[in-house]
């Protein structure tokens, strides 16, 4: 029925507000003045143009026109990495949730998806804190490119109140997440904990996240059988699920592609 469309598509609009508002908050702090709206815009943009390229490269496509919007390629970069490194923190403590809880049992691929991404992102929350020299024998260009990065994550870090807020408002979009898939799985019938659903998505996630194919498309689908089948599901209908949640990211695409 239509109606469960508006699940993934309803989900995925407040999160694209939720995250423009914290993108908008960091540019601010390094002196860019933009809307809520023009940042909208670029996500949506940036996810048409994440169609055609691995997963990851919407974030390539969004650096490029927040540096048109204003600012340049340093602080436009900057702000994007500060957004990711904002939601680590409550990612990591989902995903240790879900490793000792046993929620992940039996699923190799989302275990080591999960230890990957909560090492990698405990050590770039260290050196995001501590810094990170730049070796003296960096080629002169990269090292004048990565003194112009560091010197704008450096103005980042003196704004703990936007970096706080920032963070802050990376919980409700995780929870935006996850109620969308715990919102299908009702829908579907096949009811499970919102704790459940909680411990489970930030897992899926990081895996979809890889960058192994165009859009993640096959990965997507593939994680969720692997995730939900052993919990009751059918084959067809945990695929279902997967491809109906990605109609809410095809929409804010299509978004994109008319602004485009």
């Amino acid at each position: 029925h239509w109606s469960v469309l508006c699940i993934p598509v309803g989900g995925v609009a407040l999160n694209t507000l939720i995250h423009a508002y914290r993108l908008r908050l960091l540019c601010g702090a390094l002196g860019v003045s933009l809307s809520l709206l023009q940042v909208a815009a670029i996500l949506c943009r940036g996810a048409f143009a994440g169609l055609a390229l691995p997963q990851g490269g919407s974030e390539v496509v969004k650096a490029v026109l927040l540096a048109r919007a204003g600012g340049g390629i340093d602080r436009s970069v900057s702000a994007l990495v500060a957004a990711k490194v904002t939601q680590f923190p409550i990612m990591i403590l989902l995903l240790a949730w879900a490793l000792f809880s046993g929620v992940l049992a039996g699923s190799t691929v989302l275990v080591v998806g999960a230890v990957s991404y909560a090492a990698v992102a405990v050590a770039v929350i260290w050196f995001s804190v501590r810094g990170l020299a730049i070796p003296s024998w960096t080629p002169s260009f990269i090292q004048r490119r990565l003194k112009a990065l560091r010197e704008s994550i450096a103005l980042l870090r003196s704004n703990q109140a936007a970096i706080g807020r920032c963070a802050l408002w990376a919980v409700p979009a995780l929870l935006v997440n996850c109620a969308v898939v715990w919102g299908l799985l009702e829908w579907f019938g096949h009811p499970h904990g919102f704790e459940s659903v909680l411990a489970l998505v930030p897992a899926m996630d990081v895996v979809i996240w890889m960058p192994i194919s165009l859009a993640g498309i096959g990965v997507r689908e593939s994680i969720f059988a692997i995730a939900l089948v052993p919990r009751g599901l059918a084959m067809d209908t945990a695929i279902a699920i997967g491809m109906i949640r990605w109609t809410g990211e095809l929409a804010r695409a299509a978004i994109g592609c008319m602004l485009w």
